[in-house]
């Protein structure tokens, strides 16, 4: 069975397009584990150092603990002596990628995941796993030609890939529908569980989602396309069963699009005959992300919610639960305690996508 991605919309001149997204919610280790290879997490922050036991007339002994350190004995019996001071905290331990934080640790600001697997999809739907370099997480290269298939193939190394589609393609300018979303994720869709994802993690639960797509669209006709993040939520962490095909009632999906297609727009918006459509919010701007972006949000159930750069870029290095955190804030529809369950980097394609690239997709949520 095809599943729908996303808030794809209709065509420029106003025409809905058919809502829904698909897939299975996804289930990865809550939280992860402290510090897998990252080391070791020093409890506490570190032993304190035990004070000098007070006498008379003494010296007074300073005692220092270890890093992440073992108790460091306290200072000799002297009488009229002051206490040992305390040992310094011992060093938190570094983070694992796509796990909880250490204790102690920084949360990273960048995604640095890198990742080496060759080969070529040529299948409607059936996708490819891609390991993760010198870690247990993965992500999940999904075809996903849910609506039309015409052959279209995807040549993918690492984090990367190019769609080929030597038939060219297209919807026609009346089809709300794209052909298909081409895509890497992390997450659960479909059975295809990625590792090491941190999914899902509750909206409220989330500290940062350190985020990163590189592509070479603006070198092409954006007419037909877009380039996207699609972002799921559901209402608990219950996962979808195998015959939901979306985050399902009280869900939602949040799309970053980074350019407007002039042929195509999101699901939602205003709508008149003589001006077009546009965005229920415009000119928008959202805390820590450069730029401006207008607001789509259709309130169907599951909602989505759209944020378009105004102005058109083909790539973006971001902290995503910016925009989450935009979303809740300014009451568009995603709820503090829904869940955050998979994370979606691709292209949305009505036509134009021979040669399209997925330069580098990068998330990883903590």
């Amino acid at each position: 069975m095809l599943l729908m991605l996303g808030c794809a919309g209709g065509s420029s001149d106003g025409a809905p397009g058919a809502g829904g997204a698909a897939g299975t919610f996804g289930q990865g280790g809550f939280g992860g584990s402290q510090a897998q290879s990252g080391g070791a997490v020093s409890a506490g922050g570190g032993g304190i150092g035990q004070g000098g036991a007070t006498a008379s007339g003494g010296s007074i002994v300073t005692v220092r603990g270890g890093q992440g350190g073992d108790l460091a004995t306290g200072g000799a019996n002297a009488q009229g002596g002051a206490n040992g001071q305390g040992g310094n905290p011992g060093l938190g331990g570094a983070n694992t990628e796509g796990g909880a934080p250490a204790a102690g640790g920084t949360i990273p600001t960048s995604c640095d995941d890198q990742a080496t697997l060759e080969g070529t999809v040529s299948d409607v739907d059936v996708g490819v796993t891609i390991p993760v370099t010198g870690s247990d997480k993965t992500y999940y290269l999904g075809p996903n030609w849910w609506d039309r298939f015409d052959g279209e193939t995807e040549d993918y190394q690492g984090l990367s890939f190019t769609i080929r589609d030597s038939a060219n393609a297209a919807q026609p300018a009346t089809e709300g529908n794209p052909l298909g979303y081409p895509s890497l994720y992390i997450g659960t869709y479909k059975g295809q569980v990625t590792g090491a994802s941190n999914l899902p993690r509750r909206v409220s639960d989330l500290i940062s989602i350190p985020a990163e797509m590189v592509t070479n669209a603006l070198s092409k006709d954006t007419s037909n396309f877009n380039a996207a993040y699609d972002v799921w939520f559901t209402a608990n962490d219950t996962p979808l069963a195998s015959d939901e095909f979306s985050p399902r009632q009280g869900g939602a999906y949040l799309m970053v699009w980074l350019f407007d297609p002039a042929d195509r727009q999101p699901r939602g918006g205003q709508c008149s005959p003589d001006a077009g459509c546009w965005g229920d919010v415009t000119e928008h701007s959202v805390d820590g992300v450069p730029g401006t972006w207008d607001v789509w949000i259709d309130h169907t159930d599951p909602l989505c919610i759209s944020y378009v750069s105004t102005t058109p870029q083909d790539q973006l290095k971001f902290d995503l639960n910016d925009f989450i955190k935009d979303a809740v804030a300014n009451g568009y529809g995603i709820q503090p305690e829904m869940y955050l369950s998979i994370i979606f980097g691709g292209f949305e394609v009505w036509g134009g996508g021979d040669g399209l690239q997925m330069q580098r997709f990068c998330a990883a949520v903590y």
